[in-house]
């Protein structure tokens, strides 16, 4: 990908028209991938000035979070996130909860993925009470067990990273039976994916290829897990192509933005 050919071609796109939030955010994506990390935060501030929706805006800056990331400062974007937080709190629309419950999911992820498991079960709790005050005014059933399984699941993550596997094997088994009931043949990803990971963490890198690979292999995160299995199970070739497709993932996402830096050094290595 010429990501530079891609940010003048944004950067024209945005001189014909100022207002045009989608190359904004486009250019801000290439400059990330060139490493230009500030002419990216300067691109989705200007996404997100633009942008119609709360959800759009939102998303523009948790992208200037994730720029922190890839340049390899976890502190800024914490302090990043945190500032995306701050700035919805107190915003009790409908609007605002799923935008709010990213942000937080965002966090949780990142302060997991780094040893900051304190500051991970803060924001899930803020997760599970944005969940529970829902649930309060909706009556969806349906909702509220597939948001209780999301949430079940984010704790389980915690509590594979900071080696609780017993509450976590705990926690997957709760989200495979808040999963029963639905009509979805990839119902049960989350739960294999949990289970791929406790098996890494108890040394059967076998088992966890076995689960990981019926996780959701779309997600880097998940590609990457696989691949870290893989290397464990002594499947050099497959873990190092696995990484190098990760490496080479460019579409921004959270999950990208925690793992392609780390799965360029592993090629690396």
């Amino acid at each position: 990908n010429d990501f530079q050919k891609a940010s003048d071609a944004y950067a024209m796109a945005i001189e014909v028209d100022p207002d045009h939030a989608t190359a904004y955010s486009k250019k801000g994506h290439a400059d990330t991938y060139l490493g230009a990390f500030e002419a990216a935060r300067a691109d989705f501030a200007a996404a997100e000035k633009v942008a119609k929706t709360l959800g759009q805006r939102v998303g523009q800056k948790n992208f200037a979070v994730y720029t922190h990331l890839y340049a390899g400062d976890v502190a800024a974007a914490m302090e990043a996130n945190a500032e995306v937080i701050e700035g919805l709190k107190g915003n009790d629309s409908d609007e605002a909860t799923g935008p709010l419950r990213t942000t937080y999911r965002d966090r949780v992820l990142i302060a997991a993925h780094h040893g900051m498991f304190d500051e991970a079960m803060d924001a899930y709790r803020e997760i599970v009470g944005y969940t529970e005050s829902v649930t309060a005014r909706v009556n969806q059933p349906g909702w509220t067990t597939n948001m209780k399984a999301q949430d079940k699941t984010m704790e389980a993550f915690v509590a594979v990273k900071k080696g609780d596997i017993d509450r976590a094997k705990a926690l997957a088994e709760e989200v495979k039976k808040l999963r029963a009931d639905r009509n979805d043949p990839r119902k049960y990803e989350g739960y294999h994916r949990l289970v791929g990971l406790i098996a890494l963490a108890e040394g059967d890198a076998e088992g966890a290829v076995s689960h990981l690979e019926q996780a959701n292999m779309q997600s880097p995160l998940v590609k990457y897990e696989l691949a870290e299995a893989h290397e464990a199970a002594g499947n050099q070739e497959k873990a190092r192509a696995l990484y190098q497709e990760v490496a080479n993932y460019n579409f921004n996402s959270i999950g990208t933005a925690i793992c392609r830096g780390m799965a360029k050094d592993k090629i690396s290595a």
